[in-house]
């Protein structure tokens, strides 16, 4: 288990009187839960900053303002068993994320096992660079499909100004909207305690609004465009535990009001952004039923069929014959 916070300036000149060095800041500490053996953060300006250190000390002497960036990606390391007792690792700063490489730099909440690319240089010693040396030998969609084990990923593209979304489902992952700017963290527990929001009457617009990410949907949001673009499934090699299993159930709307019950029709496609004054940032997807073929499961194949249901709720299931 580990934390991401971040946010995004829906435009490149955007105006706020939000203290967004001092947001992140609250973001980092407020997900000391999820990991306190490393922090770091990446940002166009600054570069990568990571050290072997708990956010609360990490942010006194690690974090300049970076109120005039356009977007920043944090992390919270936890290092997993395998590591727990290994000091060299621990307090080896390179092992903290966010990674970066030519194209890309990443941060990943979960676990996996993905073999080393050989003629790849690591500059760390865990699994999850894996993720980005996939994709800068190949694709992030072959990274992507790549991963075996319970992941949520946060990419950002330098050659195509993109920051990327994708989760399988098994590691939670939080998008909101407030007060113009785009936020985003490992869970909303944590965008909470990061923007306290305050409590009033306001009968037509909630003060913060959330989207739920699809299980397995590649989402960015186009730093260029200013707007938010969904890239379809990843089909990914499955598990034999997730075989003739529902693995989600997820609403069908994109930045809903926490206080409204609306379901809109799902479209595939691109959103851009709504004005300051909108606090409702709407995406959408394919409606139609499913059936891909999958890998195989103890010589049996496996199928996976996605079905909306009437009120909206999106189930996917995996099938053996």
């Amino acid at each position: 288990m580990c934390g991401i916070v971040g946010w995004i300036k829906p435009k490149a000149k955007f105006e706020t009187d939000l203290n967004l060095t001092e947001l992140f800041k609250k973001g980092l500490v407020a997900a000391t839960d999820r990991g306190e053996d490393a922090t770091g953060f990446y940002t166009v300006g600054t570069g990568l900053v990571k050290e072997a250190l708990e956010p609360k000390e990490f942010v006194k002497d690690n974090l300049p303002d970076i109120n005039d960036e356009r977007f920043v990606i944090g992390h919270n390391r936890m290092a997993s068993a395998k590591y727990r007792s290994d000091k060299a690792n621990l307090s080896n700063r390179n092992n903290a994320q966010p990674f970066e490489s030519n194209h890309f730099v990443t941060v990943h909440n979960g676990s996996l096992n993905m073999p080393r690319i050989k003629g790849y240089e690591y500059t760390s010693d865990i699994d999850s660079e894996s993720i980005i040396a996939y994709a800068e030998r190949n694709s992030v969609r072959n990274a992507l499909s790549n991963i075996d084990g319970p992941a949520t990923v946060v990419m950002y593209d330098k050659k195509n100004k993109k920051i990327l979304f994708w989760t399988n489902g098994e590691r939670p992952l939080a998008i909101c909207l407030y007060k113009g700017m785009i936020f985003f963290a490992s869970t909303k527990a944590i965008l909470r305690k990061m923007l306290g929001p305050k409590t009033e009457l306001n009968i037509f617009q909630p003060d913060l609004c959330f989207t739920t990410i699809y299980e397995d949907e590649l989402l960015e949001f186009d730093l260029q465009k200013n707007q938010f673009c969904r890239r379809g499934e990843i089909e990914q090699k499955i598990p034999k535990a997730a075989a003739a299993t529902v693995k989600s159930q997820v609403n069908n709307t994109y930045f809903q009001p926490v206080t409204s019950t609306q379901r809109k029709p799902l479209q595939r496609g691109c959103t851009a952004n709504p004005p300051a004054v909108q606090q409702t940032l709407a995406l959408s997807g394919s409606a139609e039923d499913d059936l891909s073929p999958l890998d195989s499961v103890n010589g049996k194949d496996v199928k996976k069929s996605i079905h909306v249901a009437a009120n909206g709720v999106r189930v996917i299931t995996y099938h053996t014959k």
